[in-house]
Formats: structure tokens, C-alpha cells, sequence
């Protein structure tokens, strides 16, 4: 991602589509377990089996994502405070009572 991309994300942005995302991340995962749990119950190993994997990878892609999107957000902090140009040297007068 190139510098002046990153200049046209906000904040915000990128902390609503982390919501966004993990929350639609999370339901899948909460599905998957109850198919587990379902198919489990009903002696289906296998399709249990397999939604329990489902479910741990997507728990893998939902740290990822986490990561990813928090990674982004620092970069585009950095990026925004590094625009801001450096304080001078300020003179400080205090009046003494």
C-alpha cells in the first residue's frame, strides 16, 4: 500500500470494517461449532470433525484479520502524524504574582 493511499483512510474506517469483520467472522465460527456440536450428537463424527476445523480456521482467520487491520491502523497513524510538521521552539513567558 503506497503512502498516499494510506493518506485517504480514516481512522474511524478502518475501526468500523475491523467491527464489521470480526463480527461476521465470529458468527460463522458460532455456527460452525453448533453444526459440530449438532452433527456430533446425532453420530455424524465426520461432518462433525469437519466443522470443528472449519471453525478453528476461521478462529485463525479471525486473528489474522485482527492483526492485519491493527497493522493498518498504525500505519495510517504514523503516516498522519509525520504530515503534521514539527513544532518550533516556543518561547514560554510565566508572569510571576
Amino acid at each position: 500500500m503506497t503512502n498516499s493511499e494510506i493518506n485517504r483512510l480514516d481512522l474511524a474506517t478502518i475501526n468500523a470494517s475491523q467491527v464489521v469483520i470480526t463480527t461476521a467472522i465470529e458468527n460463522q465460527i458460532c455456527q460452525w461449532e453448533q453444526e459440530s456440536s449438532d452433527a456430533a450428537a446425532d453420530g455424524r463424527i465426520l461432518s462433525a470433525l469437519m466443522c470443528e476445523h472449519w471453525a478453528f480456521a476461521a478462529q485463525l482467520l479471525r486473528s489474522i484479520t485482527i492483526n492485519e487491520l491493527s497493522n493498518l491502523f498504525w500505519k495510517v497513524l504514523d503516516e498522519q502524524f509525520s504530515s503534521i510538521p514539527p513544532a518550533e521552539d516556543f518561547e514560554v513567558l510565566v508572569e510571576v504574582a
